[in-house]
């Protein structure tokens, strides 16, 4: 038996891929005859979760991490060094035949200073590092502290892991482009979940003047997520709507009630963040699941939206085309182009309802061929035996 340690940073706290995959990677424990034990290691255990299943929690083990206020500057740096430390206790009482790391420039430190008989692969989940332009939802100072802690982090973890895991063709695609790395040393592992425990609900629903539509919004880098540029496509078209947004914290519910004050037909309800459960029973219920991305490395939420049968508008960016099949099963405009989503927008709630639920099926076709959680194990079972030969 063969023992892999996973170091995922997010455990307790999240709704992302990263925590969705820290979650499903220990099941390789239940699977009969499989030649490893994995493990997981994470200084995300929150002490205020209830009671926790045993048999899990006896393969995590927490990762001690704290520090003083003036020493954030160097957070990314302390957190490589916690996860390091945490790798060679292990090693104290058991043999490590390869290290995995959620986020892969936590890794970077490990790679540095481990044995070279092992392996170690790091995840990507984000274009930040990859793309250079400031992304829309950085402030100037959080760009400058990213541009001199974590950028350099992910340029020296893509080039020192022995494997970098792409969760996209997009991601896979730009760290070959940037990192001049072989095809060998980048997989690519889409994000999943448990899509049999997500019910399917497509709506073939009429659209009747007078109608109230509803548009479902999910996330929390609002802006990023082109949330303005939804409610000024909104304000384009001569419909009615309740705009559900999810994700974004109450003190900037100012600033988006102001982007949509000049459109009396646009009724706002802010859920603030929900669990995961509350987010699938809001898309059983609205008409149109809408994240109009200005840049996204796949959307987890899109995934979602087509596996529990809501229609589907996005934007033509990053995975996103990946996610909807270039259209075929949802709606795709330019990215920060209002009348484009204007137009997808209009063209979803005008169409034939068969054309909806044709998309609705063939979308949930879709995700159970290439998103689901038992797809991500066994390719993560195939890396990890390169990792191990």
């Amino acid at each position: 038996m063969k023992n892999i340690l996973v170091c995922a940073v997010d455990y307790d706290i999240g709704s992302s891929g990263a925590y969705h995959f820290s979650h499903y990677i220990l099941e390789i424990n239940d699977i009969l005859n499989a030649p490893y034990r994995i493990w997981l290691l994470t200084d995300d255990l929150d002490e205020n979760v209830g009671q926790r299943n045993k048999k899990t929690m006896a393969y995590i083990q927490k990762v001690p991490f704290d520090y003083p206020s003036w020493l954030f500057p160097f957070y990314h740096f302390l957190r490589n060094w916690a996860y390091y430390k945490a790798i060679r206790r292990f090693q104290k009482e058991n043999t490590v035949d390869a290290v995995v790391f959620s986020q892969a420039f936590y890794g970077v430190l490990s790679r540095l200073l481990l044995p070279k008989g092992i392996k170690t692969a790091g995840i990507v989940h984000d274009a930040m590092s990859l793309t250079p332009q400031r992304n829309s939802h950085f402030s100037w100072k959080s760009y400058v502290f990213f541009s001199l802690t974590q950028r350099p982090l992910e340029i020296l973890a893509n080039r020192w892991h022995d494997f970098t895991v792409a969760n996209s063709r997009f991601i896979q695609s730009l760290i070959l482009e940037k990192r001049q790395l072989p095809n060998n040393r980048v997989p690519m592992i889409y994000q999943s979940m448990d899509v049999a425990k997500i019910p399917f609900y497509p709506r073939p629903w009429f659209y009747t003047e007078g109608d109230v539509i509803k548009i479902l919004f999910v996330k929390s880098g609002f802006i990023g997520g082109g949330l303005q540029d939804l409610i000024e496509a909104l304000g384009q078209l001569p419909y009615s709507f309740q705009l559900t947004i999810v994700g974004p914290p109450p003190y900037v519910h100012s600033i988006i009630e102001d982007w949509a004050a000049p459109f009396s037909h646009i009724i706002l309800r802010f859920c603030g963040r929900l669990t995961h459960s509350e987010v699938l029973e809001l898309m059983s219920n609205h008409h149109i699941l809408s994240i109009p991305s200005r840049q996204e490395a796949l959307g987890l939420a899109n995934i979602e939206g087509l596996a529990q049968g809501i229609s589907v508008v996005s934007t033509r960016v990053g995975g996103i085309p990946e996610v909807l099949g270039q259209g075929e099963f949802g709606w795709l405009a330019e990215a920060t182009n209002t009348k484009s989503l204007a137009t997808a927008l209009k063209d979803c709630i005008e169409t034939d309802p068969s054309v909806r639920f044709s998309k609705s099926q063939k979308g949930r076709i879709h995700v159970e061929q290439l998103f689901t959680k038992e797809k991500m194990l066994a390719d993560f079972l195939a890396l990890f035996e390169k990792m191990t030969a």
